[in-house]
């Protein structure tokens, strides 16, 4: 059994830019992303779609007034059509189409160059993730027939994620060392 088929899409991107000052500016884009189809291996049921994003993120880039403080900061949203899913089996897994998904966010960044050797880093992002129209069959209990995930989270999507990391660099006579920890 052969299974042929072929994708194809022409996508976009447009972004502006606005220079607030010479440290700080604001920016708007948007984008458009395509992944092609594919089929499961070993699986007799007809390939799954392309997936299709539509991206928009609106954010500020800037340096404050003590030129060793960077900020960076972004609202964004993605809807996804043929929203390419996949569910473990007890073989595998599988990957098929769902109607789509949405995810939208806020991401910020602060970098702090605190000495000559000292640098901080962190992070913090807001996510929001929902499943539109995807009914499955549970693969770890089939005999529970079709489950409902329809308004259910993405896969590694977690809500709330931080980071802060430090690194210490140390001259060496024959270079530098740097320690760092996140």
């Amino acid at each position: 059994f052969t299974q042929e088929w072929e994708d194809s899409s022409t996508t976009m991107r447009a972004s502006a830019e606005y220079d607030m000052s010479e440290s700080s500016m604001m920016y708007i884009s948007f984008s458009q992303g395509f992944k092609s189809g594919g089929a499961n291996n070993g699986d007799c049921n007809p390939h799954y779609n392309p997936e299709n994003l539509d991206a928009a993120e609106i954010g500020f880039k800037a340096t404050l007034a003590d030129g060793a403080t960077t900020l960076r900061g972004a609202f964004f949203h993605y809807d996804y059509e043929d929203f390419q899913a996949r569910v473990f089996t007890p073989l595998g897994t599988e990957t098929f189409n769902a109607e789509g998904a949405d995810l939208h966010g806020l991401e910020v960044e602060v970098d702090w160059i605190a000495s000559e050797q000292l640098t901080v880093s962190s992070s913090v992002s807001y996510l929001s993730s929902e499943l539109k129209d995807l009914t499955a069959q549970d693969p770890m209990a089939p005999e529970n027939g079709f489950v409902d995930m329809t308004g259910n989270s993405l896969l590694r999507a977690p809500d709330l994620q931080a980071s802060l990391a430090a690194s210490y660099d140390i001259p060496l006579t024959s270079g530098l060392l740097t320690l760092q920890g996140d």
